[in-house]
């Protein structure tokens, strides 16, 4: 017998409906792996409201597609008159952050694009300096710039600050002679750009005191260039390597008495023509140094002219005659130290320089003379400069023997001498050096052996043998040194 159940009554399955549906609208979905970290929101309560879902970070955007069909019923009391007159539906999304607020503000933009009427913007100014820090000068996303109207953005321009001090010239303030100490410690080229600045500069720039010294070694002069160094006062002038351009001073140079002393020439590139006009300016040279440069009589001249010229360096120069050597030798009687070595003399001009060699000398070096320096051309040497305390003798191929009873008998005051690859010496009468008690040095490079050359550093004890390959007689510059000529600075 089956036993008959009871029918609920109609009230009473209505009210369980209602709570089934209330059960699966609060029921939380179980958590995958993708939404871990999200947050759900309902807008069916009526609790919740715009102003609640922009402070949570959510803004309501209108969905306007023909496959959103849903009631108005789902949605929230609040919005159930917007819904109504719009005909849409309200999704919730999550508020781009990079979207201002306000009059560029998401609101407007979604009304905009749901074909309602958006309201006017606020005519405000916006004073920078009124927001925070933080918020000046932002720039919005590029969705938002072209989604406003062009007559909303601001134009402004960087604040500079004006200077509430007036401008004041320092160097007006200062006397000519504090300028001149802060002009002393600039290079030569940046010296040159300051004549340029204003008619004192100019007239300081040219001062004597900023130009004692100039080194050009290593350069290109242009024409004119010398001039300009020689008329504002130069006394040690370095020109060495240097590539010098013609004409060293222009026509309209007016002709003067320059102040050169020390004129270091050496392995520079120079018409002979465009050196004698140089020379011609210079009579008060102490130290000059000419090596492997041009020469001619004009040249040899304008050396001439310099009557207290104490040191020549006339290595490896080409156009050297007989009649230059006499005028040079002639009248500078007060030369100290003479370097005229591989300049290619003629037997005529090894007598004329023999004959006419200053008393005065005590450097001597007539080194590369292989055919043309003989034994009687020594003694005439050590009969004018009985006083030589060096004497280089070098590839002097045609020297016996007897140079050195030469020199042992007349030069007592001699200390370094050189006969490296004198091949017609015997080496046994280097022996004798040994009675020249001054004697402090000897080079003879390229003679004798191991042992020979044992046996003489044995018999002349207390003297150097073969420690300085090379002659340093009248030279401006010894080993590496580029900043100093005859032991004098080019730099300040």
């Amino acid at each position: 017998m089956k036993r008959k159940t009871s029918e609920p009554d109609e009230g009473v399955k209505e009210q369980e409906k209602n709570n089934t549906g209330k059960r699966l609208k609060t029921e939380k979905p179980p958590r995958t792996t993708k939404a871990k970290h999200c947050r759900t929101y309902s807008a069916n309560r009526k609790s919740v409201g715009p102003e609640l879902l922009e402070d949570m970070g959510v803004n309501l955007l209108e969905d306007a597609s023909n496959d959103s069909t849903a009631s108005t019923s789902s949605t929230g009391e609040g919005h159930n008159n917007l819904a109504k007159n719009a005909n849409i539906n309200l999704v919730l999304k999550d508020r781009d952050t990079n979207i201002r607020t306000g009059v560029c503000g998401s609101t407007q933009l979604d009304n905009t694009f749901c074909g309602l009427k958006p309201k006017p913007p606020k005519q405000t100014v916006l004073d920078q300096n009124s927001l925070p820090y933080s918020q000046r000068y932002t720039i919005d996303s590029l969705d938002a710039m072209y989604a406003v109207p062009s007559d909303l953005f601001l134009a402004y321009n960087r604040h500079r600050p004006q200077d509430i001090l007036p401008k004041e010239d320092k160097f007006h303030k200062m006397s000519d002679e504090i300028i001149l100490l802060v002009f002393k410690w600039l290079p030569k080229c940046s010296l040159a750009r300051c004549a340029s600045v204003c008619k004192r500069w100019s007239r300081l720039v040219k001062d004597e005191t900023l130009w004692k010294r100039v080194d050009l070694g290593i350069k290109t002069i242009r024409p004119g260039v010398l001039a300009d160094v020689v008329s504002r006062g130069c006394v040690v002038l370095r020109l060495a390597r240097s590539t010098i351009s013609s004409p060293v001073f222009y026509p309209d140079f007016s002709s003067q008495i320059s102040k050169l002393q020390y004129l270091d020439l050496s392995m520079s590139t120079i018409n002979p023509n465009c050196l004698a006009e140089l020379l011609k300016t210079c009579v008060l040279l102490k130290k000059l140094a000419l090596e492997n440069c041009d020469l001619n009589d004009s040249v040899c001249d304008g050396i001439g002219q310099n009557k207290n010229l104490d040191v020549l360096h006339l290595a490896m120069v080409q156009g050297l005659s007989p009649t230059g050597v006499e005028t040079i030798l002639s009248s500078c009687t007060k030369l100290r130290e003479l370097n005229i070595s591989w300049t290619d003399l003629t037997p005529t001009g090894i007598q004329v320089l023999t004959a006419n060699l200053p008393p005065s000398i005590d450097r001597l070096c007539i080194a590369g003379y292989r055919e043309t320096l003989q034994d009687i051309h020594i003694q005439r040497i050590c009969n004018r400069c009985p006083g030589l305390i060096e004497l280089d003798l070098s590839d002097a191929a045609q020297l016996t023997a007897d140079t050195i009873s030469i020199v042992v008998a007349r030069l007592i005051r001699l200390e370094s001498f050189s006969t490296s690859r004198c091949y017609g010496i015997s080496p046994y009468s280097y022996l004798s050096l040994k009675k020249l008690h001054s004697l402090l040095c000897l080079n003879i490079y390229g003679l004798l052996g191991n042992t020979a050359l044992d046996e003489i550093k044995t018999a002349l004890d207390g003297v150097e043998v073969n420690q300085y390959p090379l002659s340093s007689v009248a030279r401006p510059t010894i080993g590496i040194k580029r900043t100093s000529i005859w032991n004098l600075r080019v730099r300040d």
